[in-house]
């Protein structure tokens, strides 16, 4: 037996070391403070200080493309001597995936979110908000606490757990905790902070860039699983004026128009960034947010979740089947 489990390892152990991180990080997701992530976001900050002064714009676009990459390059010679100094194989890979995930524990703080608005404890759900996102949180209402919250949640859907496996499946571990640098890289230098103006465009492109293929050709197959009716109308009848806001990118947009569809609810809108107003259009506008939106969308995502790790032990099975015959 054991040397059949061996046998099966050896010749799909990508498809399975994939699997078994997906599980395991649902099941025992790391906080922040002890992942990498910790430190690119602290050495995003260092950077940003010394680097992201006043100058011209083209001085301060220049600065932000040459502080990303000299940032990108010290954490892949890190990374990298790490890996030549141990046994770097697929479940090396598998760990280095499993640094770079971390939509879990942003779930099981939304969840947190949730329980307290239930039970009307406003200012500990600002507390917990305030940890999975960039914007202001001390002026919100009850409804602006529940907008931000499924906004937050579905952003770090897309790039805490989404990006991840599918840079995992073309790429490696490697290129994913690189990805997760750039993550917080970017949560750090965020154009829409007037500080990161023009610093911040680097890192912008960049991320999204690498979001806006999946975002097409996954956003719609992610619809599929809560009813999401009318979500490109909302994409088309708000696409210029969110353009024109420059505030989030279209991935965004895509994503929020899904989630308002499919909750049924009034998304973004204006949002504050350090005292700063930053005006949105809304998505569904005058649409009512249901204290339930929250949870929905939690168990939308973990259906997503489900049925993409289901699919691979479905696959293994298959090929171990197939195989044995």
């Amino acid at each position: 037996m054991i040397e059949f489990i061996d046998s099966v390892v050896s010749i799909y152990p990508e498809l399975i070391a994939l699997t078994l991180v997906l599980i395991w990080e649902w099941i025992f997701p790391l906080s922040t403070k002890f992942t990498p992530a910790f430190t690119f976001n602290v050495l995003a900050s260092a950077i940003s200080n010394k680097v992201a002064q006043s100058g011209t714009t083209k001085q301060q676009l220049l600065a932000g493309w040459l502080a990303l990459g000299t940032y990108l390059f010290l954490i892949a010679t890190i990374v990298g001597s790490i890996l030549f100094a141990v046994t770097n194989d697929v479940w090396t890979q598998a760990i280095l995936l499993y640094f770079a995930l971390g939509y879990q524990t942003v779930a099981n703080q939304a969840s947190a979110i949730q329980t307290c608005i239930s039970q009307k404890q406003k200012s500990a759900a600002k507390t917990i908000l305030s940890h999975i996102t960039e914007f202001d949180v001390d002026r919100l209402s009850e409804l602006g606490i529940n907008k931000l919250t499924l906004e937050s949640v579905i952003k770090r859907f897309v790039s805490y757990w989404l990006m991840p496996v599918i840079i995992f499946i073309i790429f490696n571990g490697f290129i994913a905790i690189l990805y997760r640098a750039l993550l917080e890289a970017y949560t750090v230098w965020q154009p829409k902070n007037p500080k990161f103006k023009h610093f911040g465009q680097a890192v912008f492109s960049i991320k999204n860039g690498f979001e806006f293929l999946p975002t097409l050709l996954i956003a719609p197959i992610y619809s599929v699983f809560k009813s999401s009716p009318f979500w490109s109308r909302y994409v088309s009848t708000n696409k210029h004026q969110w353009q024109q806001s420059q505030t989030s990118s279209f991935n965004q947009l895509v994503w929020l128009s899904i989630v308002s569809a499919g909750c049924k609810s009034e998304l973004a809108g204006p949002l504050m960034l350090n005292q700063q107003k930053l005006t949105r259009p809304r998505i569904n506008q005058g649409a009512p947010l249901f204290p339930s939106a929250i949870g929905e969308l939690l168990k939308w995502n973990n259906r997503f979740r489900l049925s993409f790790i289901l699919f691979n032990i479905v696959t293994i099975s298959t090929l171990v089947l197939t195989n044995v015959i």
